[in-house]
């Protein structure tokens, strides 16, 4: 007998151990820190929940970066090439210049021009 799960719960269960790291990490480091320097008085725990929510952004990066990497390596083992990315021409952390390069080519031209 097969029990049909819905994919919510499974998207959770796979989700939640890519969460896990980051806030691990801050608090393994926050402990080796109290232990390491003697001190009498821990980190205090606002500064361990902000550094832990900060930490899941950074590891989302570091762990795409890393991907990539392995992406690019596993692409010249097999005599592959990866696609060049689209760079944006200033810095803008949500990519909202290549929207609004896509919506002016879409407005004003051919898609894709």
């Amino acid at each position: 007998m097969t029990v049909n799960i819905p994919p919510g719960p499974r998207w959770v269960v796979s989700t939640i151990p890519k969460l896990i790291p980051g806030p691990l990490s801050v608090y393994a480091l926050s402990n080796l820190y109290a232990t390491q320097t003697l001190r009498a008085s821990p980190i205090s725990r606002w500064i361990l929940v902000v550094l832990s929510l900060l930490s899941l952004p950074l590891f989302f990066v570091i762990r795409r970066l890393l991907l990539f990497e392995w992406q690019k390596v596993k692409a010249r083992r097999l005599g592959a090439e990866i696609p060049p990315c689209v760079e944006e021409e200033t810095f803008n952390p949500f990519g909202t210049n290549i929207v609004k390069a896509f919506k002016k080519q879409f407005l004003n031209g051919y898609p894709g021009d």
